[in-house]
């Protein structure tokens, strides 16, 4: 791994790629970071999008080849950066958890920071949790076990970890053995210049509880239905 970045205050700007993604919900996540690095005078970013089209441009369709796809994102990302030159930059952020692996030959030679909202072994996790059968339960220690296998010499190459939530933190540092002093909890705050609460309701009004969010199964939507029918129903409204 090259120096760290805070070894000493730099005389010019800190030339930074910042590798962002705008699959899922973190377009609005990438946004609030670009905020944050327009804020800081000692870095000089340079920004590079992967979205869904990536997919279509760089994923290699014929038979010959759908191995190189099981990881898709890390395939797809390592076909992307593949004209980069990286020795132009002092440092590589990633903003998304699975193109570390793609990134890996790259990250082992800069100083790299790591945005993540989760981890593979906490996305399993969820999953066991809908249907929780013996079954399962081997599926999923076998893919925990695969993908701990795959994902630590990546992980290896990364300096400083930026964790959504102390879940992901504490996700990397048990399966992954992540030093705690190498990793930031930042959670996800709402920016209140760009958003600002109604005002207040009516006290006897019901609550209204919203949810947000893709892949409704995994991100625990039937235990919300359960919890709400069972619960709050008569004192709430559930928006979805």
């Amino acid at each position: 791994m090259s120096q760290s970045l805070t070894n000493s205050i730099p005389t010019k700007p800190l030339r930074g790629l910042f590798i962002m993604s705008s699959i899922l919900g973190l377009k609005a996540i990438g946004a609030q970071i670009k905020h944050c690095v327009r804020q800081m005078s000692n870095i000089e970013p340079t920004y590079l999008q992967f979205d869904t089209a990536d997919y279509q441009r760089h994923r290699n369709w014929s038979s010959l080849n759908l191995w190189k796809n099981r990881f898709e994102t890390a395939y797809c990302i390592r076909e992307k950066v593949k004209d980069i030159d990286f020795d132009s930059y002092d440092f590589i952020f990633v903003h998304g958890y699975e193109m570390i692996m793609g990134l890996q030959e790259h990250l082992a030679k800069k100083s790299a920071v790591l945005f993540t909202d989760s981890t593979d072994i906490l996305s399993h996790q969820l999953l066991y949790n809908q249907r929780k059968t013996p079954v399962n339960a081997v599926k999923l220690h076998l893919k925990n076990a695969v993908t701990r296998a795959l994902f630590q010499p990546a992980i290896n190459t990364v300096d400083v970890f930026m964790a959504m939530s102390q879940w992901c933190a504490d996700s990397l540092m048990n399966n992954y053995g992540v030093a705690s002093e190498k990793i930031i909890v930042s959670y996800a705050g709402i920016d209140l210049n760009l958003w600002r609460p109604p005002s207040a309701r009516a006290v006897n009004a019901k609550k209204r509880l919203l949810f947000v969010g893709n892949d409704f199964e995994r991100k625990g939507g039937p235990f919300l239905i359960e919890t709400f029918t069972e619960y709050l129903a008569q004192t709430c409204e559930l928006i979805i």
